[in-house]
């Protein structure tokens, strides 16, 4: 996992963008005046998510933040083996008992995977989405709601197919174009959704229907 995490395409893009300055992140250090170089140092933002993990607790509310491979429940570290994700957070907090949840992200497959897992015994899923004018309160379970339940299960492998962090997109095709696309062409989104869960092998008839959407894209 560590190796293709160095040769991951998030990797390749901040590298493109530029080298930063290693800060050592404690109490005492001065908030930076330069977040973009700041945060192009890996260390930088790793130290920086300890350091949060370990101080906030907000009063009357769990927090949970991930720590290396561990999950931080405020300041008490569970310990689990597996690195756990921000959906897995959301379940951990649905069993429980909580029935509302606010899940903090920049990363838009953190927003597909809340939409399309929203079933997970909550009333409410909420993504904080995005940074200054660009943030916004996203509500996965109203989406989710919207789409239906096979259509919001089909979304991860949709975003994938169509282009993610880790998987190009189609020459000229931007999102919006492939959601269209799916939007005249609906009978792939059962195959969406069987490929979502990770099938262990991929079926004639479903690449077929792949192969069909691709043509539809660019008719």
């Amino acid at each position: 996992m560590g190796s293709l995490h160095r040769h991951s395409l998030k990797r390749s893009v901040r590298q493109r963008r530029g080298s930063g300055h290693r800060v050592l992140v404690k109490s005492s250090t001065p908030i930076p005046k330069n977040w973009q170089s700041f945060l192009c140092v890996d260390q930088n933002k790793t130290e920086l998510y300890h350091y949060l993990s370990q101080r906030i607790s907000p009063a009357g509310k769990e927090l949970f933040s991930m720590q290396d491979t561990s999950v931080m429940l405020s300041h008490e570290c569970s310990t689990r083996g597996n690195r756990y994700q921000a959906v897995l957070h959301a379940l951990h907090c649905a069993q429980s008992g909580h029935r509302k949840v606010l899940i903090i992200s920049v990363d838009t497959d953190v927003v597909v995977l809340a939409i399309a897992k929203f079933n997970l015994s909550l009333e409410e899923l909420w993504v904080a989405y995005g940074t200054r004018k660009h943030y916004r309160l996203i509500p996965a379970h109203a989406i989710a709601d919207s789409l239906g339940e096979e259509k919001a299960r089909a979304l991860p492998f949709f975003h994938a197919f169509s282009g993610c962090d880790t998987s190009s997109s189609f020459s000229s095709i931007g999102k919006k174009m492939a959601w269209d696309t799916w939007g005249v062409f609906p009978d792939t989104t059962h195959t969406f959704a069987e490929l979502s869960q990770v099938a262990a092998s991929v079926s004639d008839e479903q690449i077929s229907q792949l192969e069909r959407f691709v043509i539809l894209l660019y008719d």
